[in-house]
């Protein structure tokens, strides 16, 4: 029996032209929008959710990638990660 994964490489950036956070979730090649961060979590949320069930419907908020996401998204997501890293070590460093 093949285990599955739950965890999700994901994350969220504000887009400052359009005023919108986008939530990128990569393993499943979704991305969601919303005025705020915990609306375009929710809608990814409930994308994630209809994904375990079917194919999702795409609308204008929703954008599913054909094949898988572009490499630059994943190359961002481990700089964001390390960098994310980095700054819980330093953080830790100063404490002690």
């Amino acid at each position: 029996m093949n285990k599955v994964s739950k965890t999700s490489h994901c994350y969220a950036e504000y887009e400052e032209d359009t005023k919108l956070w986008t939530v990128f979730c990569l393993d499943l090649g979704l991305a969601a929008s919303g005025k705020t961060i915990g609306s375009a979590k929710k809608r990814m949320l409930n994308d994630v959710r209809k994904t375990a069930v079917d194919v999702p419907e795409s609308d204008d908020s929703v954008r599913v990638f054909h094949t898988h996401p572009p490499w630059q998204l994943w190359v961002k997501y481990y700089w964001l990660a390390m960098k994310y890293q980095i700054q819980k070590s330093i953080r830790y460093v100063l404490k002690s």
